[in-house]
């Protein structure tokens, strides 16, 4: 060919390209550009877009799409349903899931397993059915502490039993996954097309659907990674797609970073858009919420509480708080009067009952029931419940003093203790939980108000755990040495448990020493550990069937020396959890007192007709050294709560004397009776006693043959000598009875017919003399 040949052939094609360029560009320049105000599109920067016209990705490295199954890509949209998608940045064009899915694998050069503290996950969806029952996009791994990200629908735990939108995220920072969800009663139109987009930026995990915050966590750390592949609508287990997504996917896209408010808007249809889906989202709830709570006839007390459990707000919480302990009296005849129980829900230990500033403040592992997203109600997880008091005995509820709200403590406030800074402030040590003893941290939580509110900080890391079967923090118990602070932490070592004592300069730099008490071999896991100062000497005490040993502490050392190896128990019945760290300056003199507070692990009521509510405490104990054991006699604050006395003397009691107390009755009583033994073998009183049935009641006994007393077949050892007087210290507390002997303690749950109210003394194999007993009703603490 000549060169004239050669320039004419190439100008042509130079033409041509030119003029395909043009109409490409005319083309385009029709439809609608969404960009940011910078100038880019929604899209800009993301490791991955599919906006499946096709199987590729349109941004940057081609991390391509392989179709498994029923899938059709590039179906037009038509009419307003197109314009939705070019609005958003789509190219009107989608794919279709009939029992298919997309899979991108691990994307191209492996981008799709996104790193560092940061993500932001889109699809444009549409479920025709409305049933949302379906994996939609995922990196999941087989199970909770291997996923990469997944986001779901299906009916979760606790949610209104139909379907969830849920993500879920898998961090480095620990085991499991934090979680984000909604419900599908939330959408405007479950059948419509929904933006959802979820967003991580190293401090908290957000989920916004059609532009709207729907829910949020606390979250951080970097991104978890994994083998298994990234799908589009499903989620895969070792290969395998169990579940996929029926319906239309318009675009999906992946970010390495949190994209901003603006861009979410964009991508959701715009600013008007969406705070028209904000108020349509909000009004539908609304009626929802109003529809469930008259289904559900809720008394206005329970209502009441449970609309302001979050508040922060003191005189509203407190006068919610007590308009529910007042109905729940009068509406279950199991409800205690005068020992301390939850507003409602579950209670359990006591955490750092202190005396601060002249009041008594009370901190309890609290399960509060709180309101849903779609109009019901909710249990969470375990939070610090407060309340304080002036006197010991009357009670006014608190806002609760701590949420499980960052990372560390997502899976519960765990147990813990208070104590007074430096700074005179009031601070809590406590265990932050994720997976119970597999993976916890101690939070250090500081407060200047009382802990209406407080700040925390991270300050013990699960990596510093003892041993791999011993958490870093359990239980803390804080003390001050000069100027070092130290605490004391539950565990086990070789199969026994151990009391850790680890040591800070300013309780932000914590250090392990040692194992204080290795003289002592008791099996098991030692919950709830305690070193105090008692008498002269020092008392440990740990949370493993209520052990304790006087002995002596060698601070220097770091060495616990019981005086005998053998352990003395608390108390032998429906007790766990003591919590010795309240001093306050009550004793002789204006002495230090120490006083101990207890969990009553009686179980849950059975009254169906008011708000589940379940276990107490017991009643305050002042505890003091005597006859080298722990004495323990309950507060004689109580005192101020007795009424209506009635008293007795020498009645002689015997197997065939029947009831010799007619005139006494009740389900709240004082009872303190004093028994010469005589020939009898066993003797005491039957509370909670009824007249047609002598099978019901509880019996409060003393058995002269081996000195034990007990309640029902609690037993405890009294340390009384043969012959001695016996009194029985009896607290009946409707559904509660405690009762002191000699310094010893035993408490029972009674969830006994509630009309049985009979006191019945009675004695078996011999007679034996009530010499004189003392009857008191006892009034409720919330009068």
């Amino acid at each position: 060919m000549t060169p004239s040949r050669n320039i004419s052939v190439n100008t042509r094609a130079t033409r041509r390209l030119a003029s395909f360029v043009i109409a490409t560009l005319a083309m385009l320049s029709c439809l609608p550009v969404v960009s940011t105000a910078d100038g880019q599109t929604p899209f800009a920067n993301a490791v991955a877009v599919w906006h499946m016209a096709d199987s590729h990705d349109s941004s940057g490295a081609d991390s391509v799409l392989k179709i498994e199954g029923q899938v059709k890509l590039g179906i037009e949209l038509q009419g307003a349903e197109r314009e939705a998608s070019l609005a958003r940045g789509g190219d009107g064009k989608v794919a279709e899931l009939a029992g298919g899915w997309l899979i991108p694998g691990l994307g191209a050069g492996g981008e799709l397993n996104l790193r560092g503290q940061a993500m932001t996950m889109c699809i444009r969806l549409r479920d025709p059915s409305g049933q949302w029952n379906r994996g939609i996009f995922s990196k999941y791994g087989g199970g909770f502490d291997t996923l990469a990200y997944n986001l779901f629908s299906t009916p979760l735990v606790g949610g209104d039993g139909g379907p969830d939108i849920g993500f879920e995220l898998g961090s480095l920072y620990g085991k499991g996954m934090i979680q984000v969800k909604t419900s599908v009663g939330q959408l405007v139109d479950p059948t419509a097309w929904h933006d959802i987009i979820v967003r991580y930026d190293g401090r908290q995990l957000e989920m916004f659907v059609d532009g709207v915050r729907v829910d949020q966590q606390p979250a951080s750390g970097d991104l978890r990674q994994n083998d298994e592949a990234c799908i589009v609508g499903g989620y895969s287990i070792g290969g395998k797609v169990p579940n996929p997504f029926h319906g239309q996917i318009d675009h999906a896209a992946l970010w390495q970073r949190a994209i901003s408010d603006d861009e979410i808007a964009k991508l959701s249809g715009g600013k008007d858009f969406v705070a028209k889906q904000k108020q349509l989202m909000q009004e539908q709830n609304q009626k929802m919420q109003k529809q469930k709570r008259l289904a559900r006839g809720l008394a206005p007390e329970v209502e009441g509480f449970r609309d302001v459990i979050r508040s922060k707000d003191v005189a509203e919480f407190s006068r919610a708080g007590l308009a529910l302990r007042k109905w729940m009296i009068a509406n279950d005849p199991f409800r205690p009067l005068y020992h301390f129980a939850a507003p409602e829900s579950w209670i359990n230990d006591p955490n750092g009952p202190i005396y601060y500033k002249g009041r008594y403040h009370l901190f309890y592992q609290y399960d509060p029931i709180v309101p849903d997203d779609r109009g019901g109600f909710l249990l969470i997880h375990r939070c610090w419940g407060h309340a304080i008091s002036k006197d010991l005995v009357h009670w006014e509820d608190w806002p609760v003093a701590m949420w499980p709200d960052i990372p560390q403590d997502r899976g519960g406030i765990y147990s813990g203790n208070t104590f007074i800074d430096d700074n005179g402030d009031l601070c809590a040590l406590y265990t932050g939980n994720v997976r119970s003893t597999d993976e916890t941290y101690g939070i250090l939580a500081r407060s200047t108000d009382g802990f209406v509110t407080c700040t925390k900080k991270v300050v013990m890391d699960d990596k510093q755990r003892p041993n791999p079967k011993s958490p870093v923090h359990w239980d803390g118990y804080a003390w001050k040495e000069g100027k070092t602070w130290c605490q004391l932490v539950g565990g086990c070592s070789d199969g026994r448990g151990v009391a850790w004592l680890w040591k800070s300069p300013d309780l932000e730099h914590w250090t392990l020493q040692k194992n204080i008490a290795p003289a002592i071999h008791l099996a098991g896991f030692w919950e709830l550990p305690y070193l105090i100062p008692l008498g002269g000497r020092h008392v440990l005490m740990v949370g493993a069937v209520n052990p304790y040993w006087v002995g002596k502490y060698d601070a220097t050392n770091m060495l616990f020396t019981p005086d005998r190896p053998a352990p003395r128990s608390i108390d032998n019945g429906n007790y766990y959890s003591f919590n010795p760290n309240m001093v306050d300056d009550k004793g002789p003199g204006g002495t230090p007192r120490r006083i101990m507070h207890g969990w009553a692990t009686i179980g849950r009521s059975p009254t169906a007709k008011v708000p589940y509510w379940e276990h107490a405490h017991t009643i305050p104990r002042v505890l003091t050294l005597k006859d080298g054991r722990v004495w323990q006699e309950p507060i004689p604050e109580l005192q101020t709560l007795r009424a209506d006395k009635q008293s007795f003397k020498d009645l002689v009691v015997t197997p065939e004397s029947g009831d010799l107390l007619k005139t006494v009755t009740g389900d709240a009583l004082e009872i303190i009776a004093t028994f010469k033994p005589g020939t009898a073998q066993r003797f005491g009183i039957n509370v909670r006693s009824s007249a047609t049935d002598p099978k019901v009641g509880v019996p409060v006994w003393f058995d002269a043959r081996d000195l034990a007393f007990g309640a029902g077949k609690a037993s405890m050892s009294s340390d009384l000598k043969s012959g001695d007087p016996v009194t029985l210290h009896i607290f009946v507390d409707r559904c509660i009875i405690e009762v002191y002997v000699n310094g010893n303690a035993n408490t029972v749950a009674a969830f006994h017919n509630p009309a049985a109210q009979g006191v019945v003394p009675f004695s078996t194999g011999g007679a034996c003399t009530l010499e004189t007993l003392d009857v008191w009703r006892m009034k409720s603490i919330w009068d």
